[in-house]
């Protein structure tokens, strides 16, 4: 089974459609969404509706989906991002506004290819940034998962538990993204759609086991913020 992971869509509906059409060209069998369709871009609306029907409740919620339904407050948000959700709110339909209420925190796929899905962690699924060895390595103590997408971040990461310690490994590689070493790596702005959104997630992993458990911007978000960055 070949499964997409796709993260922090952002209500950038231009490049979730070069994303899309990569994906039918590699045939995927399922797509699953870590959160954040919607914050900053322009089209939240037309995200949801092209994006939900393909995801059959594979799906979890982001700090923008909640802070767009007043479920998370903006406060410690930067300018560019209380601006934007504050755009956001106001452009929602009701039904793309109760599709994203209802958006769980984490998602689990049982079976041969067991992941647990989230946002931002484990032990706290809509805020918390994974960017470093420590904050991986309480994550893992916290609960039993082997493999665990995350997004969040907006950077490519795979960390790994051994029974040592925790160390970052070289994001996985295909026929279109030329290998790297270092990890988690810097934000590759300017990239086409399809390979952006495949170095947007992050991967938490426990070694020797499978898986279980440039649009157009909304009022006050200038073209050099990065999307990211959350915090003020």
């Amino acid at each position: 089974m070949r499964i997409a992971i796709l993260s922090d869509v952002h209500a950038n509906l231009e490049a979730l459609e070069v994303v899309l059409a990569d994906i039918r060209r590699r045939e995927c069998d399922r797509i699953v969404c870590l959160g954040d369709f919607v914050g900053y871009g322009p089209n939240p609306n037309e995200c949801v509706d092209l994006l939900s029907p393909l995801l059959a409740g594979r799906n979890v919620a982001g700090n923008h989906d909640w802070a767009a339904v007043g479920k998370l407050d903006i406060t410690f948000f930067n300018p560019y991002a209380q601006e934007a959700i504050l755009w956001t709110q106001q452009a929602l339909r009701l039904a793309v506004q109760q599709y994203l209420t209802a958006l769980p925190t984490e998602w689990s796929q049982d079976g041969p290819l067991p992941f647990l899905a989230v946002h931002a962690s484990p032990r706290n699924p809509i805020e918390e940034y994974v960017l470093d060895a420590y904050t991986a390595g309480a994550n893992f103590l916290l609960r039993p998962f082997a493999l665990c997408f995350i997004g969040h971040t907006h950077m490519p990461a795979v960390w790994v538990q051994t029974r040592e310690t925790v160390e970052a490994r070289a994001f996985l590689a295909d026929e279109e993204t030329p290998p790297r070493s270092g990890v988690p790596l810097p934000d590759q702005r300017g990239e086409r759609g399809a390979a952006a959104g495949r170095r947007s997630a992050g991967v938490l992993r426990r070694a020797g086991q499978r898986g279980r458990g440039g649009a157009a911007r909304p009022p006050g978000v200038p073209a050099g913020a990065h999307p990211g960055e959350d915090a003020a």
